[in-house]
């Protein structure tokens, strides 16, 4: 039994357009895929100097702003729970007085981390250190932290430093 054109050109149109809506979802997927590689953020910390400043600092090395979730920071392998982890800690490690001022930012929930941006979380002026960054490197050696963090997409990651 022959098909009479008609049906012949219906199943051919349909074949054609179902065939360019498969195309068009798998477009789709891989302009979403490519999308999220697009805004990753990726945070780094690192003890290094920056714009006469030295200590641990967190960047954003990634194409998109990381949103923090959250963070743990430990001294000596215990972590800090206080609300101000940072002085808590600079009370702990310096029981002796020192000549150069800590400085410090508190990282909270919901907070931006800019692509290229490169942020001190704690340390101190290069030009108060004077001779003392053994002091400030001590106290650093025996820190660590985790942040949690997400993109605009929602994809979670993790940055550590010990």
């Amino acid at each position: 039994m022959k098909l009479p054109i008609d049906s012949k050109i219906s199943f051919i149109a349909t074949f054609i357009a179902l065939l360019a809506l498969f195309f068009s979802i798998l477009d789709h997927y891989q302009n979403r895929k490519h999308n999220r590689k697009t805004v990753k953020p990726i945070l780094l910390i690192e003890v290094h100097e920056y714009d006469k400043q030295y200590g641990i600092f967190i960047s954003n090395q990634g194409y998109g702003p990381a949103i923090i979730d959250s963070f743990a920071v430990y001294y000596k392998n215990e972590r800090i729970t206080h609300n101000d982890v940072w002085s808590e800690i600079f009370n702990i490690h310096f029981l002796d007085p020192i000549d150069f001022g800590i400085e410090s930012t508190s990282l909270n929930n919901r907070h931006v981390v800019k692509t290229g941006e490169n942020k001190l979380i704690w340390g101190a002026h290069i030009n108060e250190l004077g001779g003392n960054i053994q002091l400030l490197n001590d106290a650093i050696d025996v820190i660590s932290m985790k942040v949690y963090y997400h993109s605009i997409y929602e994809d979670k990651s993790i940055a550590v430093f010990q």
